[in-house]
């Protein structure tokens, strides 16, 4: 099980929630520096199951904080909401590991 962090900028003031997914979690990298990631398009179909879903209309961009700085967002994704699964994206996202395992994924509408 996975806990996603959600942080919705697209409304005043920011929606935060969090949601339990089940996914699978992959090992990468050596025994020296080994990480988790999750399969990203995974992630976008669970947390759009049952309660706790994106909604809303429009172009939407979906980001993880930056490692360096978290305050800044690092952009995996864009496209309208309904169509976002078929957007091009990178593949793999980083997760926090642990006991108790989470990503952190920031929406945002896109600017015109």
């Amino acid at each position: 099980t996975l806990r996603v962090f959600i942080e919705d900028t697209r409304y005043i003031p920011t929606q935060k929630t969090s949601k339990c997914i089940s996914v699978n979690i992959f090992i990468y990298g050596n025994a020296a520096q080994a990480g988790w990631n999750v399969n990203t398009r995974d992630v976008l179909l669970k947390i759009q199951e049952g309660y706790g879903k994106l909604t809303g209309s429009g172009i939407v961009k979906i980001g993880i904080p930056d490692t360096v700085d978290p305050t800044f967002t690092e952009y995996f994704v864009e496209g309208p909401l309904t169509e976002l699964i078929n957007e091009p994206m990178i593949p793999f996202l980083p997760i926090q590991d642990g006991p108790n395992p989470s990503l952190a994924l920031r929406v945002s509408k896109q600017l015109l």
